[in-house]
């Protein structure tokens, strides 16, 4: 017998403080390509006093968004114990997301330029991390092992 009292359909939004709403957005849409939302939902969250600005892919709500929330930035390790967001994505779009890591100016929670040497083989995936400019710490992730571990050997030959 199912004893559980709903399922989880899937990651509706993840909150992330900053201090800056719009200024953070600039930063989010250049690394991730997330823009701010439209509709009348998203659009309404806004005109709250410090209101969420929900960031995505698309206006369709179904899909994963950034809330940026105005405030400080928690540290390591928030209220709520998350200690950093990691997005998937597929093997191509990691390559292409590594390509791009000269350009993009990456640091990680050590203050290090984060490049191709920071890589994480995680033996099932890629990863690779770092912060946005207020703290917060994000992954990158690929489970498409073989495309990456393929061409990063290439590219060491």
């Amino acid at each position: 017998m199912d004893t559980s009292p709903f399922t989880i359909q899937r990651l509706d939004h993840i909150n992330v403080l900053v201090p800056d709403r719009y200024e953070a957005a600039q930063w989010y849409q250049r690394i991730f390509g997330l823009r701010p939302l439209q509709g009348r939902v998203f659009e309404m969250a806004v005109g709250i006093p410090d209101g969420p600005l929900f960031l995505g892919i698309d206006d369709d709500p179904s899909h994963a968004k950034v809330a940026l929330l105005e405030g400080e930035p928690l540290g390591q390790h928030d209220a709520t114990g998350i200690s950093r967001v990691a997005f998937g994505v597929d093997g191509i779009s990691f390559l292409r997301f590594l390509d791009r890591l000269d350009d993009l100016a990456l640091t990680n929670e050590k203050g290090e330029r984060v490049t191709r040497d920071h890589i994480v083989d995680q033996w099932v995936g890629w990863s690779i991390f770092f912060s946005d400019p207020y703290g917060n710490r994000f992954e990158v992730v690929t489970y498409d092992y073989e495309t990456v571990q393929t061409q990063l050997n290439a590219t060491k030959a």
